[in-house]
């Protein structure tokens, strides 16, 4: 079977992950993961590049964590152009695409579990094509598991968080990636996606609602499905949908909505609305 993961940036797909091979251990089986970042990150030529511009910026291996963050948050748009081009670049003539392709079809061939990582920009129709081709008449079986995270932070009254919301999740993880790549020679190399820009962390987590939504929509009993995707949904099977909640402190994620075991489609429906992005954050709670 494959399992694709879909969340924003900075949502928590690696924990989904592992919350996964806990709660499924005998269903998934022998497991292999697919992240195009993993190649990206650990390119000689990425590395390279982002040890210069970090070390250009005035980070080094004793640089405090909180440095890191002032730092890496003071970056301009031009800056964070600059980094997304070289991660690009490794990507597209690093060979990047071309291995994590091949490593799906190994895996597929097997028979393995495969997982996958994306942002859920489309419906995951080019994954499940690609099972049916590469797994030689396994009948592949296709789940996709979603994350819920809240665009803001989450406060009680008085203004105390109880959890980060996207943006200060995102920003925090960078400074936290920049650390241990300055700290250690065979650290993974950051990605710094554009973290300051509101416009674009919102359209992000629009276009995965958007998603999730049809998703919910198309895998549901016909006679239950609404009439904002009639007639729009894709001929490729998911055999299942869970959801899992993401906000609160880290190793709090926990299954809201399955498919198969409680199949509350409102709900569901609901529960990824709820992260559309406001107009804005509440001044005081994003850092």
């Amino acid at each position: 079977m494959q399992v694709v993961i879909m969340g924003p940036s900075g949502s928590g797909k690696e924990s989904t992950e592992a919350k996964l091979r806990v709660e499924f251990p005998e269903r998934l089986g022998l497991m292999g993961v697919v992240r195009i970042d993993d190649c990206v990150e650990n390119r000689p030529m990425y590395k390279e590049f982002m040890k210069k511009f970090l070390s250009g910026k005035g980070i080094a291996k004793t640089t405090a964590r909180m440095q890191i963050n002032a730092t890496v948050n003071e970056l301009n748009d031009a800056e964070m152009k600059d980094i997304a081009d070289q991660y690009f670049l490794t990507r597209d003539r690093g060979g990047c695409t071309w291995e994590s392709m091949e490593k799906s079809i190994k895996f597929l061939e097997n028979g393995d579990t495969l997982f996958y990582e994306i942002t859920g920009r489309e419906y995951p129709s080019s994954f499940i094509k690609m099972a049916e081709k590469e797994g030689k008449g396994k009948n592949y079986e296709t789940w996709v598991v979603g994350n819920l995270v809240e665009y803001c932070d989450r406060t009680v009254e008085g203004g105390q968080a109880l959890g980060w919301g996207l943006q200060r999740r995102k920003q925090w993880r960078v400074s936290e990636a920049v650390e241990k790549f300055m700290k250690h020679d065979n650290a993974p190399a950051p990605r710094i996606p554009n973290f300051k820009s509101y416009i674009k962390g919102a359209v992000e987590v629009k276009t995965y609602i958007k998603t999730m939504l049809k998703i919910l929509d198309c895998v549901k009993p016909e006679r239950e499905r609404s009439h904002t995707f009639a007639g729009d949904c894709p001929p490729e099977k998911i055999d299942r949908v869970i959801l899992y909640d993401n906000n609160g402190e880290k190793g709090a994620i926990h299954k809201v909505f399955d498919s198969q075991e409680f199949p509350e489609w409102r709900q569901a429906r609901d529960m990824v609305k709820k992260m559309t992005p406001p107009e804005k954050c509440p001044e005081g709670l994003r850092l």
